[in-house]
């Protein structure tokens, strides 16, 4: 009978001693399941917050880029003076007076330029697009332009009267000249547009240019000229380059 007491409280230790072991490995089970989680937790804010600051970061960078690309090409939008001779003036409003133009002046400005009699006056973009005004011309700018994708100018311009030599042949820079009915669009090119007596005259040395009038287009190439009188634009014809002053 002893015997049996003292089998049962064997089984009983042994029952005991499994339980305990059972317990001390759910806890350690449940102790690690906890550290995991919590360095799981702290994994994903750590990964959050390093992909927020990445993301600000590269945010902030482009931002910053086009801001200092948009500072890059404002300061890009003008035209300066390389040769000034006689009686040269701008100014920026219709009305306002006229001021004189000094040698390696920059103008950011829209508005007019005047040569009187015997004067000139050359210009260029700031990736080399010239403009030579010959005598009694008056010109409007009416925008410079800077395109981002090339960093490349674009000027528009009005001519009321006179002679423009338009050179662009060393630059990609575009050029839109438009007088009362007629538009000329032009890259890489050296050609001139003359205003005088109500006639106009487009005439290509080198390069390429289109005249748009309405619905009329005329594409010149080197020693082609068009011509506007009496309403009518001429057909492109051949001229000789050698005999113009470029």
């Amino acid at each position: 009978m002893a015997k049996k007491w003292q089998d049962v409280e064997f089984v009983d230790y042994k029952e005991r001693q499994k339980r305990r072991r059972m317990r001390k490995r759910i806890s350690a089970e449940e102790e690690l399941s906890d550290s995991y989680r919590g360095r799981w937790n702290i994994a994903l804010t750590v990964t959050f917050v390093t992909l927020f600051f990445s993301v600000m970061g590269v945010s902030a960078y482009y931002l910053f880029t086009e801001d200092e690309l948009g500072r890059e090409m404002q300061a890009n939008m003008y035209l300066e003076s390389r040769l000034i001779g006689g009686d040269v003036n701008f100014r920026e409003f219709l009305g306002s007076e006229y001021a004189s133009i000094s040698l390696n002046q920059k103008l950011y400005n829209r508005g007019q330029f005047q040569t009187k009699n015997d004067s000139f006056l050359e210009m260029s973009t700031f990736d080399g697009v010239i403009l030579k005004m010959r005598e009694s011309t008056d010109m409007t700018l009416e925008n410079i332009e800077i395109f981002p994708d090339n960093q490349k100018s674009k000027i528009t311009l009005t001519l009321d009267e006179g002679a423009i030599v338009f050179d662009s042949r060393k630059s990609g820079g575009l050029i839109e000249v438009r007088t009362e009915s007629i538009n000329i669009y032009a890259a890489r090119a050296l050609f001139k547009v003359t205003i005088k007596d109500d006639r106009v005259k487009i005439k290509v040395s080198q390069g390429l240019a289109n005249v748009e009038r309405f619905d009329e287009v005329r594409k010149l190439s080197a020693s082609q000229m068009v011509e506007l009188g009496d309403s009518d634009l001429s057909n492109v014809r051949k001229f000789n380059p050698l005999t113009e002053t470029w």
